[in-house]
C-alpha cells in the first residue's frame, strides 16, 4: 500500500540563466586544476544514481570550466538548494546539498489498513516527512495502533530512497508480528480461598482475549476492585509477569502477590451521607490503593477534606483499629450556610460591586452557598488581586472575619476589610519600534476606557487589540516585544502613577506570492482556489484565513485543514501560502433501525448511500430511503425515498445548484385512516455569503398531493374521496449561522427565514395562490462548565391571494404543532389543531400564524462524560382567522415541560425525552415519550 501526494516547493538559491554556477572571482587564486566535486555529504542512493547517470563525475579533478557544465547538467535533474566552497590543505571542494523534498510516501505491510485509515492514524504529510522526528512519531503511531489490536511485537522502520528520475520517496515498513493472546493468568502469594476469589472473578474474562496494554490495565484495574472487595487494601499490584510461548502467539500471565493483613472499614455516626455512600463515593474504597500503614490516616484526611467542602466546619472525626477493624466515628456538626457577605473599609464603589467580584472569583462551592472558610479565603485574596489588575496597586486585604448569626448557627457570615486606595495613574505611554502606524493610531486601538487611569486588565486586553489592528493591516507576526516583560509597566516610589512602554516589531506586510496545494488527490486544486479568501498577491489578514479554513471545512471534502506560509518569521513580504489538506471518503453509507413508542410502539429503520466529490468537482448524489411501520394500530408501511444531486460550482461561481426528489407515502390523519402519497422535486440555488452567512433562493418547488384511504373501506367509513393537489412555488431562505457546534451547540445562535410565494401560473392546481411566511432565531448560552441555556422563537404567517376559489389545504400548508420538533408531550395523533376541529379536508380561505417557544436547561450527569440531561419546557399556539368559515375554532397556547437524558455520538446527541402536557384534554393522554437524534 502506498499514499502518494505531489507539491511543487522550488528553493531557487540558484538561477538557471547564470552564466555558470563557479566564476573566476569566487576561485581567485585557486589552481583551476585543483577543483574536486564532493559528494560525500549526499544520500548514498543519490551518490549511486550521479554516477550511473553522469560517469564522468567520478573523475578526481575538474576545471572551472568542466565544474560548470556538469553541475548544470546535475542540476537538470535534481536541485540543488546551495553550493559552497570549502578550503582543504591542498585543494578546494565545492559541496553541494540536494533539495531532498519529499515526493512520495509509501507505506509497506500494513495489515488491515488503507491509505486513508494510515493517514488518520499518522497524520504525515510530505512536508513532515523529511523531519526524522515526526517520522519516527508517526511510526510510533503505527507500532501503538497494532499493538492495540493485540500484536505486541509489532515494529517499524523508515528508509529514503532516490528513483531512477531522482525523485524522493519515504518508505515506512512495517513488521506487525503475529497476533498474541492471553492463554492463562496465575495468582500466587495469597490465602487459597482469595486465589480462588481471583481466579472465579478475573480468569475467564480475559482467555483468550487478545493481549494489549489496555487490556492489562483493565485487568490491574479489576484487580485493584477485587482485592479491596476482600479487604486486601495493603496487598499491592505489581507488574506481572509476561511469558511469551515459542512463537510469540499466546502469553501467560503471572501476578506474585505479597501476603498482607485484612482490614475491614467501619463508618458510624454519619447522618447525611450513609456508609455506602462514604465508602463508595467519597473515599472510593474500590480503586483504593494504600501505600503503607498510614492508610487509616489517609481515609482520615479525605473524609475531613469531604465534610469541610460541604461546609461542616465543626465536623470532628476519629478512628481506631480493633481486631483489625479501623472504624471511624464522625461527629458532623453544624452545616453552615454563607448568608451574608459584608465589604468594609476604604472603598470607592458599592459594597454590591465588590461582592459581585467577590462570588465571581468563588469556587462553585460558595457560589451555591457553602460556608467554606478556606475557598472563602481564596475568593477574597482572588478579590484584591482583582483591584490591583484593575489599577488599585496599593490595595490591601486587611482581615477577613467569620461568624455565624445569633438567631441561625446555619447561617455565616463574612466580614472582608479592604484599604483599597488610589487608582494608579498613567503618567506616559511610549511607544518604540513603530514604522507604518502612528503612535496616536495606536493609543486608539488599544481602546482603553480611560488613558490616565491604569487599569492592567484592560491594558492586557488593549495590547490584544492592538496585536489584531496589526493583523488586519497584514503585519501577520507583529509583535509586542516586552509583552512579559517587567518594563512594560514601571511604576514610582509610591505605586501612584505609572509609565507604559510598548516595544513593537511590525515584521513585513504579508501578500500572497503564491499558493501550493499539498494532500489533493481527488479534489482538483480549482475547487479549493474557489473556496479560500485570498489570491495571489492578495494582502493577507487573520479573517481571510479564518473563512478560508471555515470554507474548506465547510464542503466536507477534508478531515484536517491547515494554512500556513513557507517563509514564517522572515522579512519576505510576498510569502508561500501551503494549504496542506487531507481528504475524506467522498463514499458514504448509512444504515439504521430502531424502535420507539410511539402508537404503543413503532419500527423505523432508514438507510442511504452519497458520493460527494464526483470527479473531484465536489459534485455529489445520494439517496436514501425510511420506513415506518406501526403493526399495532396501523398496520401500515411508511416510507420515504429521496435522491438528491449537487453542482458545487454554478458557472465557475460560488453557487451551489441542488435538485432533490422526493417520493413518499405516510400517515397524515390517524383519526381517520388517511393516507398521502406525496412526489415533489425541488430546484434551488444556495449561496455562502461568508462562513456564518447562507442565501438560498428555491427556483421552483412543485409537490403533488394524493389523498387515499389506508384501505378502501376506510374512504367509505369516513365519507372522503381522492382529489389530487399540486402546489407549485418559489421563494428565498436566509440561515445566519453562529453556533460553536452545529451537532450539540452550546452557544451562539442559529437564525432562519423563509419566505413562500405559489401561484397556479407556476403550476399550482385546487388551491388558491398565498404567501406563507417563517422565521426562528436559536439562542445558545453557556453559563458555565458545560451548562447551556437555549432558547428558541418561531412564528410564521400564511396569506391566501384568492386568485383561486379553493382555499389553502391547511394540513399541507397550515401551521400544525405538537409532537418532538414543536410541543413535545404530544402523540404523532395529537397535533393541533386537529382534524377533530377543523375536520380531514379543511381548507383556509382568510390568514392564520403560529407562535411557538422552547426552552431547555442543559446540564451534564457526569463530568467529562458524554452523558447529560436537560430540564425544558415547550409552548405555543396557531390562529386562524377565517371569518367566512362555519368552523369554530379558538386559538389556545399548549404547552408541556419535561426532563431528557442525552449521551453524545458522532452525529449528535441520543435523547430519551419525557414531557407531560400543562393543560391536557381529557381526550388526550398525559405525556409521551420521545426518542431522537439531535437537539434544537
Amino acid at each position: 500500500m502506498k499514499i502518494l501526494f505531489f507539491i511543487f516547493l522550488p528553493i531557487m538559491l540558484i538561477q538557471l540563466n547564470s552564466v555558470a554556477f563557479v566564476d573566476s572571482k569566487t576561485l581567485n587564486g585557486v589552481d583551476s586544476k585543483a577543483l574536486k566535486f564532493d559528494l560525500s555529504n549526499w544520500p548514498v542512493d543519490i551518490q549511486n544514481n550521479l554516477v550511473k547517470t553522469f560517469p564522468e563525475i567520478s573523475t578526481e579533478f575538474f576545471d572551472e570550466e568542466q565544474l560548470n557544465v556538469l553541475i548544470k547538467k546535475i542540476y537538470a535533474k535534481i536541485h540543488f538548494n546551495k553550493i559552497k566552497i570549502i578550503k582543504q590543505t591542498n585543494s578546494y571542494q565545492i559541496i553541494a546539498e540536494p533539495n531532498n523534498t519529499i515526493d512520495e510516501i509509501i507505506f509497506v505491510n500494513t495489515r488491515f489498513l488503507n491509505d486513508e485509515e494510515i493517514q488518520e492514524i499518522v497524520n504525515l504529510n510530505l512536508i513532515d516527512a523529511n523531519d526524522p522526528a515526526k517520522v519516527n512519531t508517526a511510526i510510533e503511531k503505527l507500532v501503538s495502533y497494532y499493538k492495540s489490536l493485540g500484536y505486541q511485537k509489532a515494529q517499524g522502520r523508515n528508509e529514503y530512497l532516490t528513483t531512477a528520475d531522482f525523485k524522493r520517496k519515504l518508505k515506512v515498513e512495517m513488521n506487525v508480528g503475529p497476533k498474541t493472546t492471553i492463554q492463562s493468568i496465575s495468582f500466587a502469594g495469597l490465602n487459597p480461598e482469595d486465589i480462588q476469589f481471583l481466579k472465579n472473578n478475573i480468569y475467564w474474562n480475559y482467555i483468550g482475549k487478545n493481549f494489549t496494554d489496555e487490556r492489562l490495565k483493565k485487568i490491574n484495574t479489576e484487580l485493584r476492585t477485587l482485592l479491596n472487595r476482600q479487604n486486601l487494601y495493603l496487598v499491592n499490584i505489581l507488574s506481572p509477569q509476561i511469558k511469551y510461548n515459542f512463537d510469540d502467539t499466546q502469553v501467560k500471565l503471572v501476578y506474585q502477590f505479597s501476603k498482607k493483613a485484612k482490614y475491614e472499614i467501619i463508618i458510624l455516626g454519619s447522618k447525611q451521607y450513609t456508609e455506602y455512600d462514604l465508602k463508595s463515593n467519597i473515599l472510593k474504597l474500590s480503586d483504593y490503593a494504600a501505600s503503607d500503614m498510614s492508610f487509616p490516616e489517609e481515609l482520615l484526611n479525605q473524609l475531613q477534606k469531604h465534610y469541610l467542602s460541604q461546609s461542616y466546619n465543626d465536623c470532628k472525626i476519629r478512628y481506631e483499629i480493633i481486631n483489625n477493624k479501623i472504624i471511624y466515628s464522625i461527629n458532623e456538626g453544624i452545616q453552615t450556610y454563607l448568608h451574608k457577605i459584608k465589604i468594609i473599609g476604604a472603598v470607592a464603589k458599592t459594597e454590591k460591586f465588590y461582592i459581585d467580584e467577590f462570588y465571581n472569583t468563588a469556587s462553585v462551592a460558595v457560589q451555591i452557598g457553602l460556608f467554606i472558610k478556606n475557598d472563602i479565603d481564596i475568593a477574597a485574596k482572588n478579590l484584591l488581586i482583582l483591584l490591583k489588575n484593575q489599577g488599585f496597586i496599593n490595595a490591601k486585604l486587611k482581615k477577613v472575619d467569620f461568624s455565624v448569626s445569633e438567631n441561625n448557627v446555619n447561617n455565616g457570615l463574612v466580614t472582608i476589610t479592604i484599604e483599597e486606595g488610589p487608582q494608579t495613574k498613567i503618567s506616559e505611554i511610549s511607544i518604540e519600534g513603530t514604522l507604518t502606524v502612528s503612535k496616536q493610531e495606536i493609543i486608539e486601538s488599544l481602546n482603553l476606557e480611560n488613558i490616565n487611569l491604569l487599569n492592567l486588565d484592560e491594558l492586557e486586553a488593549g495590547l490584544s487589540k492592538l496585536q489584531s489592528y496589526y493583523a488586519n493591516l497584514g503585519h501577520l507576526e507583529m509583535k509586542i516585544i516586552n509583552l512579559n516583560q517587567s518594563d512594560l509597566v514601571t511604576y514610582n516610589d509610591d505605586f501612584t502613577k505609572a509609565q507604559i512602554k510598548i516595544k513593537i516589531f511590525e515584521g513585513p506586510k504579508i501578500y500572497v506570492g503564491s499558493i501550493l496545494i499539498d494532500g489533493n488527490k481527488k479534489t482538483h486544486e480549482k475547487v479549493i482556489m474557489t473556496e479560500i479568501e485570498f489570491k495571489v498577491q492578495d494582502l493577507l489578514t487573520p479573517q481571510k484565513l479564518i473563512e478560508s479554513t471555515a470554507r474548506l471545512q465547510k464542503t466536507g471534502f477534508f478531515s484536517s485543514i491547515e494554512i500556513k506560509m513557507l517563509e514564517n518569521n522572515t522579512d519576505v513580504s510576498d510569502r508561500t501560502v501551503i494549504i496542506s489538506l487531507q481528504e475524506r471518503k467522498p463514499g458514504i453509507r448509512t444504515i439504521g433501525a430502531g424502535i420507539t413508542n410511539e402508537n404503543n410502539y413503532t419500527l423505523h429503520g432508514y438507510a442511504g448511500i452519497a458520493y460527494r466529490n464526483i470527479g473531484g468537482w465536489g459534485r455529489g448524489v445520494s439517496v436514501r430511503r425510511e420506513g415506518s411501520y406501526n403493526p399495532n394500530i396501523l398496520n401500515f408501511i411508511e416510507s420515504k425515498i429521496t435522491f438528491g444531486y449537487l453542482e458545487p460550482y454554478l458557472f465557475d461561481t460560488r453557487a451551489r445548484f441542488r435538485i432533490n426528489y422526493t417520493t413518499s407515502q405516510a400517515v397524515s390523519d390517524y383519526t381517520i385512516r388517511q393516507k398521502t402519497i406525496t412526489n415533489q422535486t425541488v430546484w434551488s440555488v444556495e449561496q455562502d455569503i461568508n462562513s456564518h452567512l447562507t442565501g438560498i433562493w428555491q427556483i421552483y418547488n412543485i409537490a403533488n398531493y394524493v389523498d387515499e384511504g389506508i384501505s378502501r373501506d376506510d374512504e367509505i367509513k369516513y365519507n372522503y374521496s381522492r382529489k389530487d393537489l399540486v402546489i407549485a412555488s418559489t421563494g428565498p431562505t436566509l440561515d445566519i449561522d453562529y453556533r460553536d457546534n452545529i451537532l450539540n451547540p452550546t452557544s451562539g445562535n442559529l437564525s432562519r427565514l423563509t419566505l413562500e410565494y405559489a401561484t397556479s401560473f407556476l403550476g399550482s392546481t385546487n388551491t388558491d395562490d398565498f404567501l406563507r411566511g417563517t422565521a426562528q432565531t436559536t439562542f445558545y448560552n453557556n453559563l458555565f462548565e458545560q451548562v447551556v441555556w437555549a432558547n428558541s422563537l418561531r412564528g410564521g404567517y400564511l396569506y391566501p391571494l384568492k386568485t383561486q376559489p379553493d382555499g389553502i389545504r391547511f394540513d399541507k400548508k397550515g401551521f400544525i404543532l405538537g409532537g418532538r420538533t414543536t410541543v413535545r408531550g404530544f402523540e404523532s395523533n395529537e397535533f393541533f389543531p386537529s382534524t377533530a376541529v377543523l375536520g380531514a379536508n379543511y381548507r383556509l380561505s382568510g390568514s392564520s400564524s403560529y407562535e411557538l417557544f422552547k426552552s431547555e436547561f442543559r446540564f451534564p450527569i457526569l463530568k467529562k462524560s458524554d452523558l447529560s440531561a436537560a430540564l425544558f419546557y415547550d409552548g405555543g399556539r396557531v390562529n386562524i382567522m377565517d371569518l367566512s368559515s362555519s368552523i369554530n375554532y379558538q386559538a389556545e397556547w399548549r404547552s408541556s415541560v419535561g426532563v431528557a437524558l442525552r449521551y453524545n455520538l458522532p452525529i449528535g446527541p441520543l435523547n430519551l425525552e419525557y414531557a407531560h402536557k400543562l393543560n391536557k384534554k381529557s381526550y388526550e393522554s398525559e405525556g409521551a415519550f420521545h426518542l431522537s437524534v439531535g437537539v434544537f
